[in-house]
């Protein structure tokens, strides 16, 4: 086989094992994700390696604030181990620098087989684990099928709401595809809906849950289409009536009604949160410019915690928010760049219309909202790929713009 296609064939079945990546253990996503870095470097073999540290300074910039602040943190084997976890914050802004502009091309003109790759590989991830379940609870499995995700399934567990995420995330690449997909990959597609529906349902985790919907609906609002609003409203009618009508679903989200401190009320997933934000703040106040440090905010926490509330003491909750994470961790200037990354690129994706990046955004920061999705390998991992890969199309447009506006100049 000749070398040069040898290379496309690589780089090619490295970027669909990068978006079936949820169906493998950590260790081999690790071998996928060196398999991906390699197949970049090879593009390089007889040429001169093509570098943006733009998209350095922009997607891993807030890598480089977490590490600098090791400087001030005395847990530094908890920070150390945190570095390596969020880790995916820097590797993939160093591997998408290096990406020569025909390999962005390529990418951004299979996104839709990519994106479809990711759809049927969440499908398969979350039948496999029911089938899986069902031989041992049966009938008792829709009731338990939650906690089993979580510590019945070795390698594979994986927490409720990290595969709801995933679930979101395969539902909004299917809005793209349907727009464009044969008689037959329609059908396809709406039954992958119709299972990633029920089975987020039945995860029923709030955050990612009302975080589709926001997603659906700027999704909706970009397209301009009667049709589609009808199709909006009509989704948000039948979601209502089911939530009224299903007495576990109302009664999960009626929660979000009757928020108190735990101290004083009811024991439930919200009223955690709150109590939960209340000791974050005080632990943010102690630093607010630069934070404990990325090794020792946990610590800081658990403290606050045992001189607000026993079972969050207990417990030791994380800060179930990613942006009062960032605050406590690495204090204001910490939370700026955060907020300046997700900015910039939710800019840029806006001025260049691309929608697939946008309604990521709009997703995960809605999400981390309520989970610190950045300091877990299910949350870090994707986020990190997918604001990355996606980013790359808006980036390529902004630098082929400014050489038509510099060539423009030079001719004049």
């Amino acid at each position: 086989m000749d070398y040069k296609l040898l290379k496309e064939k690589l780089f090619d079945i490295s970027i669909l094992l990068m978006f079936m990546l949820p169906l493998f253990q950590s260790k081999l996503r690790l071998t996928c994700i060196a398999l991906f870095f390699l197949s970049v470097i090879l593009c390089y073999t007889k040429q001169k390696v093509e570098f943006n540290p733009k998209r350095i300074i922009i997607n891993g910039s807030i890598y480089l604030i977490i590490a600098l602040s090791i400087i001030y943190s005395d847990n530094s084997e908890y920070a150390l181990k945190k570095l390596e976890t969020m880790s995916s914050l820097f590797v993939f802004p160093i591997i998408f620098s290096i990406l020569p502009s025909s390999k962005i091309q390529r990418l951004y003109e299979n996104r839709n087989r990519y994106m479809f790759v990711y759809v049927i590989a969440i499908v398969v991830l979350n039948l496999g684990f029911f089938i899986y379940h069902f031989g041992h609870y049966k009938s008792t499995l829709l009731t338990h099928f939650v906690e089993v995700t979580r510590i019945a399934q070795g390698p594979y567990n994986i927490h409720p709401i990290y595969l709801s995420m995933h679930i979101g995330v395969a539902i909004i690449f299917t809005f793209f595809l349907l727009k464009k997909a044969s008689k037959q990959k329609t059908i396809i597609l709406l039954l992958a809906d119709i299972i990633l529906i029920a089975f987020l349902w039945l995860l029923l985790k709030k955050g990612p849950i009302i975080g589709l919907g926001i997603a659906f609906f700027v999704f909706v609002f970009l397209q301009k289409n009667r049709q589609l609003w009808i199709m909006f409203f009509s989704f948000l009618l039948i979601s209502i009536i089911t939530i009224l009508c299903v007495p576990k679903l109302k009664f999960k989200f009626a929660e979000l009604s009757e928020i108190e401190n735990i101290n004083t009320g009811e024991l439930t997933s919200t009223n955690i949160r709150f109590s939960i934000y209340h000791s974050a703040i005080k632990v943010f106040k102690k630093g607010p410019i630069l934070g404990q440090g990325i090794g020792d905010y946990r610590d800081e926490l658990i403290k606050a915690y045992e001189e607000d509330s026993k079972v969050l003491f207990e417990g030791e909750y994380n800060s179930h928010n990613q942006y009062l994470s960032f605050l406590i961790s690495l204090g204001l200037i910490g939370f700026i760049v955060f907020i300046f990354i997700l900015s910039y690129n939710f800019i840029i994706a806006l001025k260049y219309k691309n929608q697939e990046l946008i309604l990521l955004l709009v997703f995960y920061s809605f999400v981390m909202s309520f989970e610190n999705i950045l300091e877990r390998e299910d949350g870090v991992l994707f986020f990190s790929f997918f604001v990355g890969v996606f980013s790359l199309f808006s980036y390529n447009k902004e630098s082929r713009s400014l050489l038509e506006r510099n060539k423009k100049v030079i001719d004049n």
